[in-house]
């Protein structure tokens, strides 16, 4: 179960662990099914999240087109700029902290579902700089899983974004070998349906 964001309790990370610890203490049954936090890759949802909040305040981890302008989503939403390493260490040290504090609670939690594994910004940035910013969400799964050895945290890590989309040269499949699993979510993606 993936426990999505922006569930109307503000922030998410409250509903996460209202909805986590309600769900193993209503459903006894569900001591083999896993719990998973969302946490997108590419997208800060800064309205959601509170630890994001600090992400909109700081426009040197965002991510910009090629004229320098943060690229955001509607809502206000920047994208988190993974091709540098601190930000990529923000991520995985927040989504951690997220985990720890619900274990610490007594809220069983497994991981994290991970969203974005690929991004596409059209022609707003170049296609060189697209494929580096993928790379780097690449370079993040491997660090996030890294990051959970390292602290002996035992999370899975579950992917969207592996997808038929000719934009992505490789299908996003380069970071499977990162991932514990995948949700395949674009199966009928318009290059199939139009092919």
């Amino acid at each position: 179960i993936s426990i999505e964001k922006c569930q109307g309790i503000w922030p998410t990370e409250k509903a996460f662990y209202t909805i986590a610890s309600n769900i193993r203490k209503y459903a006894p049954s569900s001591n083999d099914t896993k719990i998973l936090f969302y946490w997108n890759s590419a997208i800060c949802y800064a309205d959601c999240y509170n630890i994001t909040t600090a992400i909109l305040a700081n426009t040197s981890m965002q991510f910009a087109d090629d004229n320098g302008d943060p690229i955001l989503k509607p809502g206000n939403r920047p994208y988190y700029d993974h091709t540098k390493p601190s930000v990529r260490k923000w991520w995985i040290d927040a989504v951690i902290k997220i985990l720890t504090t619900a274990l610490a609670q007594d809220i069983i939690v497994d991981g994290v579902f991970v969203d974005s594994l690929c991004n596409n910004f059209g022609s707003s940035v170049s296609s060189t700089r697209q494929t580096e910013y993928n790379q780097a969400i690449v370079t993040l799964m491997k660090e996030a899983q890294q990051a959970f050895a390292e602290q002996a945290l035992d999370f899975v890590l579950l992917g969207n974004g592996v997808n038929t989309y000719s934009v992505f040269p490789d299908h996003c499949t380069s970071a499977l070998p990162h991932l514990d699993g995948v949700l395949y979510e674009h199966f009928g993606s318009y290059d199939d349906v139009n092919s």
